[in-house]
């Protein structure tokens, strides 16, 4: 029997909203949809907010342990989900690095145990411990008034609020990730669903946006209900190999 040969394509996605329900395990329809993509010959890598740590728990229940992991919003990439795995960390400027660190100490003095701040090497990521909003809401207009974004990209998302150095962002981990793996960027799909995904479609050869962010709406990206679609959303992998793009191995 002949199968496709891999790594003809690399399919970048988000997490949360995206592949899978925020804070929610992968649907059965999802990890169809990554059965499929594998079947066309594609590498999956996600790519998230999220610690890559976190991913590489992810990535082992769903049987991807070779699957390339980008964190912290690109900040860095673990080149295998499966540790121990060689990691590429983006170039960042020392004074990032200070107010980073200055914005670590100054969140947990001024906010305390209402605040979680997630496990990064880099970025930094807030959370409100009980869910509130008006909590976050307090965050960022703290840090926007403390002239962090000098240096530093502020996010606001749904459920936190995220510092990112300036110039790094999942584009620029996904360019890299590419060239090792030499994939070239018309042969990349990126899927995601916020804000700090619009570097990633940006970059990639076919965009997906999940959902109606209004962050994504002038990207050019073609809109899914969720990652499930993928299948039918793209005629690229779909034929593949009846056109030939896809050479056969036995």
């Amino acid at each position: 029997m002949k199968t496709l040969t891999p790594h003809r394509w690399l399919v970048v996605t988000d997490l949360d909203g995206t592949l899978a329900p925020r804070d929610r395990p992968t649907t059965e329809a999802a990890r169809a949809a990554i059965r499929w993509l594998q079947s066309r010959g594609a590498r999956l890598c996600l790519g998230s907010g999220k610690p890559c740590a976190y991913l590489s728990g992810v990535a082992r229940m769903l049987n991807l342990p070779e699957a390339p992991l980008i964190g912290e919003g690109g900040c860095l990439f673990w080149r295998r989900g499966q540790m121990p795995t060689s990691v590429w960390r983006a170039p960042i400027r020392p004074e990032a690095v200070a107010v980073l660190e200055w914005a670590r100490r100054e969140l947990l003095c001024r906010f305390g145990e209402r605040l979680f701040l997630q496990p990064n090497e880099v970025a930094v990521a807030a959370f409100s411990t009980e869910g509130d909003e008006r909590l976050l809401d307090e965050v960022e207009g703290f840090l926007q008034e403390s002239g962090v974004t000098s240096a530093l990209q502020l996010l606001r998302h749904a459920d936190s609020v995220e510092l990112i150095p300036r110039g790094v962002d999942k584009g620029l981990a996904v360019r890299q990730l590419a060239a090792e793996l030499n994939v070239p960027l018309d042969r990349v799909i990126g899927v995601g669903d916020g804000v700090n995904d619009a570097a990633l479609l940006a970059t990639a050869g076919v965009a997906i946006r999940v959902g109606d962010d209004p962050a994504l709406t002038n990207i050019g990206a073609r809109r899914a209900e969720s990652f499930s679609d993928l299948p039918e959303m793209l005629p690229e992998l779909a034929t593949a190999a009846t056109a030939g793009s896809l050479p056969e191995q036995a």
